[in-house]
């Protein structure tokens, strides 16, 4: 796997533990799989057949040697992943866990489909994009995904940052797309306020849409704000993006679900 390097992620682990021992290597796919895509890797070890042979090859691999937790590339199956997990840890004999590859993320895919299956009743229009919006005073009545149009009690805006295209920068104008809402940025007048000499450190970063504390804009009753799209933070230094998108994102939801603020 071109995206997975086992040599470096055992130095990673020696300087976070010294005096743990590491071991690492490869392990060559049965039925010659090559250089798979990591959702087709995790949908063939799905199969009994194919994981009882990657099964044989990691206890080939461990040699023997005892081991506390076995470390593997994150994929270990998407609709069935418990299987994967409980039959190759039985064949090496220790507890597996998987490492986190670039995307496509497998363990993100596998909470997709265990959202859509548990959730029955939850319309899910996947690819489709929201273009505007209805309002009626401060409540957001329908947003319209290209000829459909939903409607709801409440609406949560997820649509993330600038890298998202939740927030459109145009020169030094941040606009946000769907409910027109004022994006906070530094003063479109002075570029030097917008960057820094520093690499990692840009005010830019920050430029969102600011929220009360229940996450609503400005005279918006039924709308509610999470994630990138918010103002006022920096994920990149501050090392938090997926702390506050998940913080937010589930405090928007149970707001907008009818929890007491």
């Amino acid at each position: 796997m071109r995206d997975f390097h086992p040599g470096i992620v055992a130095a990673g682990l020696e300087r976070a533990l010294p005096g743990t021992p590491v071991k690492w290597g490869w392990v060559e796919l049965p039925q010659g799989a090559g250089d798979l895509h990591p959702v087709a890797l995790a949908r063939r070890l799905e199969k009994p057949v194919f994981r009882a042979e990657v099964g044989d090859r990691l206890t080939q691999a461990k040699s023997g040697a005892d081991a506390s937790l076995v470390l593997l590339p994150a994929v270990l199956g998407i609709e069935n992943s418990a299987a994967v997990v409980g039959d190759l840890s039985k064949a090496v004999g220790a507890p597996i866990s998987e490492i986190p590859l670039p995307p496509p993320s497998i363990p993100g895919l596998r909470l997709a489909h265990r959202l859509r299956r548990n959730l029955p009743h939850v319309e899910c229009l996947l690819g489709a994009r929201v273009t505007g919006h209805q309002r009626d005073g401060e409540r957001v009545t329908a947003v319209h995904a290209g000829a459909t149009e939903l409607r709801a009690n409440a609406f949560v805006l997820a649509s993330g940052g600038l890298l998202g295209m939740g927030l459109i920068a145009e020169g030094l104008h941040v606009r946000e797309p769907i409910f027109g809402l004022p994006v906070e940025t530094p003063d479109p007048g002075d570029v030097k306020l917008w960057a820094a000499p520093r690499l990692v450190v840009q005010p830019f970063v920050k430029v969102g849409v600011r929220v009360d504390r229940t996450l609503r804009p400005a005279g918006w009753q039924n709308l509610y704000v999470c994630g990138r799209t918010l103002a006022g933070y920096d994920p990149y230094t501050e090392g938090c993006g997926g702390g506050v998108a998940i913080a937010t994102g589930w405090r928007a939801g149970s707001l907008a679900g009818g929890a007491q603020p």
